[in-house]
């Protein structure tokens, strides 16, 4: 790991921002060389970036506590956190526009040396129709030893993962 983990809290906060997406979040954590950095940085040096009073405001407001306090919960289930400095960070992801700065994995991380994935996507909304889809390939996908990816967002991507466990 060539991260400082004591990091963490702050890039969870960092990534939980809504007023930042990916590239927002990536530009700052480069600026200021860490995520903690960011969280302590005071109102006028964010200006000087120019960044809208409302994300300034975001930063600002952030409880780091709070963050702290989910990692033991985190372990507590199993979940790895990936940053994208680590190795078993998938090199693939780490070459895309707009990459995540962390990843939450949960099952054997090694997988992503592996060279079989799936991107699941879909509605949020989703159909019974896809819901049947899902259960009915996903048995075939999973013995397969392919690795599946998706964000995580309600409907169709969460079922895949949940099929999928």
């Amino acid at each position: 790991m060539q991260w400082n983990h004591s990091d963490l809290p702050y890039l969870m906060a960092l990534t939980d921002l809504w007023s930042a997406g990916p590239v927002m979040q990536t530009k700052l954590y480069r600026k200021f060389g860490s995520a903690k950095a960011i969280f302590q940085a005071s109102a006028e040096q964010l200006a000087a970036l120019s960044l809208d009073t409302k994300l300034i405001q975001e930063i600002q407001g952030k409880n780091i506590t709070r963050y702290l306090d989910r990692i033991p919960i985190l372990q507590k289930k199993g979940m790895t956190v990936l940053h994208v400095k680590d190795e078993l960070f998938p090199k693939r992801l780490k070459h895309i526009a707009h990459c995540p700065l962390l990843l939450f994995c949960r099952g054997n991380i090694e997988l992503f040396m592996e060279q079989s994935f799936l991107a699941i996507v879909g509605s949020r909304n989703m159909t019974s129709y896809g819901e049947q889809v899902l259960v009915d390939w996903m048995p075939s996908i999973v013995q397969q030893d392919v690795v599946i990816v998706s964000g995580m967002a309600f409907g169709v991507d969460k079922t895949a993962h949940w099929t999928c466990l």
